[in-house]
């Protein structure tokens, strides 16, 4: 089990940026867009039985959280900047994504089956 972080790189022109992604999986069961407020938590949760890829675009600091399964040490990586990164998370990882920064996150996430979602706390915001 394990979770890879992948910095997209930027292709940046007069009208904006884009990111190539690559999807892990060839099938895609479920997918969720949204944001996330500076101060807040997502995620604190694991799937048992699917894989999951989060997309964060971001334009200010950011952490992410995860383990490799239950008992396992919790790991964690800051980002700082603007960017984005693609996340691939196999089943039974948890992770969660602290908005600690001062705008908001953009988030989008896909799963390989519809997901089963198991609540395991990482970390709280505050």
């Amino acid at each position: 089990m394990s979770v890879r972080i992948i910095p997209l790189p930027e292709r940046t022109d007069a009208r904006g940026t884009m990111y190539p992604i690559e999807l892990p999986f060839r099938e895609v069961a479920e997918t969720h867009a949204g944001n996330l407020e500076p101060g807040h938590v997502r995620g604190n949760h694991f799937h048992p039985g699917g894989r999951e890829l989060l997309v964060v675009l971001y334009a200010s600091r950011w952490t992410l959280y995860w383990d490799t399964g239950e008992g396992s040490a919790v790991q964690s990586r800051v980002f700082e900047g603007q960017g984005g990164v693609q996340i691939e998370i196999d089943p039974g990882c948890a992770h969660a994504i602290v908005n600690d920064g001062e705008k908001e996150l953009q988030i989008v996430s896909m799963a390989d089956v519809v997901p089963v979602t198991v609540r395991r706390v990482l970390i709280t915001a505050g």
